[in-house]
């Protein structure tokens, strides 16, 4: 009895460190936001529909992969606004929907597959934005490039 614990011992610490090697040469999959990408164009806030829409893109890249990598995407704050360097502020909200009624935010995520090509993929998905009119009659015309407060993701695979 004692010489077959003493073998199940040996065993079971033969069979715990070899998990242990083969946890540590296990990659995981990489994954980051490669890029975000929305233009509302030129915006006339005087116009009788002076709503500007656009659909935009957002990319997420993997690599190490061993297989397909789900994924999904929070937008963590939702006072989004850029500017035009002369104090002109141009406010805006992120959509997940094309209708644009579902707002993005950190319970209404994007989702989306990234498929493993080889140990790597990308995954390109819409957004959808819409200026809000606020201050309407103190904006100032401008290119309104410089994020004042950018969008910030949070990427959950």
């Amino acid at each position: 009895m004692f010489m077959k614990l003493n073998n199940f011992r040996k065993l079971f610490i033969y069979v715990f460190i070899l998990g242990l090697i083969s946890a540590s040469n296990v990659m995981a999959s990489s994954c980051r936001i490669a890029e975000g990408r929305l233009n509302f164009g030129k915006y006339d806030n005087f116009a009788s529909d002076a709503s500007a829409k656009t659909v935009g893109e957002i990319t997420v890249v993997c690599s190490n992969m061993t297989g397909d990598v789900n994924y999904s995407l929070a937008l963590t704050n939702n006072k989004l606004s850029i500017g035009n360097g002369k104090g002109g502020l141009l406010y805006y909200n992120l959509y997940t929907s094309p209708n644009y009624t579902a707002l993005w935010n950190e319970t209404n995520l994007i989702t989306g597959t990234v498929k493993n090509m080889n140990g790597s993929g990308m995954d390109v998905k819409p957004m959808y934005g819409e200026v809000i009119l606020r201050n309407k009659n103190s904006m100032t015309a401008g290119e309104y490039t410089s994020h004042s407060n950018p969008p910030m993701v949070k990427l959950i695979y």
